[in-house]
């Protein structure tokens, strides 16, 4: 990543910080921003600029002691565990995640039974229009 963009992007970042910190809002930011760390990597950041909220995506790598990709509907029970606890220990919350999807509504009902487990409250995706009365549906029932 250029360094001279980096530093603009923490400054950037910082003031936000500020400004939403005297406003009481939350602020965040998306994984993908910093796809070429990996989600540790990128928690570590988040903690250093102050800040509590992450969208993640599907295909980042975990690092640390974690192996694997942030692919949360695919990731097992061991290794969901060790990511809440490495969210706990950066205070960071997954406020929403995606760009996802899923095939059928079997796929979307774990995708958001998913979501559910990690108290996400955003999924960001691009639906058909085939699929939009189950989501619709699901999304009441969560």
């Amino acid at each position: 990543m250029n360094m001279k963009y980096t530093r603009t992007l923490i400054i950037c970042i910082a003031l936000l910080t500020i400004a939403v910190s005297a406003a009481d809002w939350d602020l965040g930011l998306q994984a993908y921003t910093f796809r070429k760390f990996t989600v540790m990597q990128t928690l570590e950041r988040s903690k250093a600029l102050g800040l509590t909220d992450i969208e993640l995506y599907s295909k980042q790598k975990l690092g640390g002691e974690l192996q694997g990709v942030s692919n949360l509907v695919a990731m097992d029970a061991a290794t969901r565990a060790k990511l809440k606890a490495m969210l706990n220990k950066y205070g960071v919350r997954i406020r929403a995640y995606g760009a996802t999807g899923a095939k059928d509504e079997a796929g979307w009902r774990k995708l958001m039974e998913t979501a559910k487990d990690f108290g996400i409250e955003t999924i960001t995706s691009e639906p058909g229009a085939n699929q939009l009365d189950y989501i619709e549906k699901l999304a009441d029932e969560f």
